[in-house]
């Protein structure tokens, strides 16, 4: 917990801070949620993690340029499963990435690369590559396209396993919002991994999930949500059950 927390210490400061020193073309920003638990892409029958989850982002934008941080605390560490060995310190997702922003007419185009670091972990730490269109459908409301590849072999992701993801947003009034999310995925079944711990691709092709969310703003930096998911099916074909999902978030 100690170093998401000094993550978050520094998002404040950043936010109050170092804005005061950046040039005018230099944005920074973050965001601090608290959710009843963290689903990634649907995997509702085995959650990153099944119970509170605090999580921390901090993006610095030059321009179209940008600079990104997420991280979550777990319930797991993939040390201790691979070697038994469990540490406290361990129990964290930490994403580093980069990306640039452009629009091409009323279509905003973003190009990104992501690592994901789990300290402690043998052979964990992926790469993935994406880009997501957004179009803006009516003064409220916008769809979205994203595409994203993992570039190498990890202990828990083959190379080339790409997901898809559509989102239609809608802003209802000035406090309420909704979001509505599918996903699907291509894996590969052959990597240097597969049949090991992690890995047991039984389908190439699935639908992930679809989740309808509602956000309502508090305050102008202040959001609670809840989003109710209906699972799909995961890389060994197994259905993952529905699951609902409450948070609040704090944008700075």
């Amino acid at each position: 917990m100690n170093s998401l927390l000094k993550v978050i210490a520094s998002g404040l400061l950043a936010s109050f801070s170092i804005q005061s020193y950046a040039s005018k073309n230099t944005e920074i920003s973050g965001s601090i949620d608290v959710v009843s638990q963290y689903v990634s892409r649907g995997l509702t029958n085995a959650p990153e993690n099944d119970a509170v989850a605090l999580q921390a982002s901090l993006t610095a934008s030059l321009d179209q340029f940008y600079l990104f941080y997420w991280g979550s605390t777990l319930n797991y560490s993939f040390r201790e499963i691979q070697t038994g060995e469990s540490f406290t310190a361990d129990k964290f997702e930490h994403d580093l990435g980069f990306g640039y922003n452009f629009n091409i007419a009323d279509l905003n185009v973003d190009l990104w690369d992501a690592f994901y670091y789990y300290q402690g972990g043998k052979n964990t730490t992926a790469n993935e590559l994406g880009v997501t269109l957004t179009k803006p459908i009516s003064e409220k409301s916008e769809f979205s396209l994203g595409v994203a590849t993992f570039l190498y072999d990890v202990a828990y992701m083959n190379q080339w396993d790409t997901y898809l993801q559509l989102e239609y947003t809608h802003q209802i009034n000035e406090k309420f919002t909704t979001i509505w999310t599918t996903g699907f995925s291509y894996f590969n079944d052959d990597g240097k991994y597969e049949g090991g711990t992690f890995l047991d691709t039984q389908t190439n092709f699935t639908f992930r999930f679809t989740s309808a969310q509602l956000n309502y703003l508090i305050h102008p930096n202040i959001t609670g949500y809840g989003q109710f998911i209906i699972g799909g099916h995961n890389r060994s074909d197994i259905k993952q059950k529905n699951s609902l999902i409450i948070g609040l978030n704090y944008d700075f």
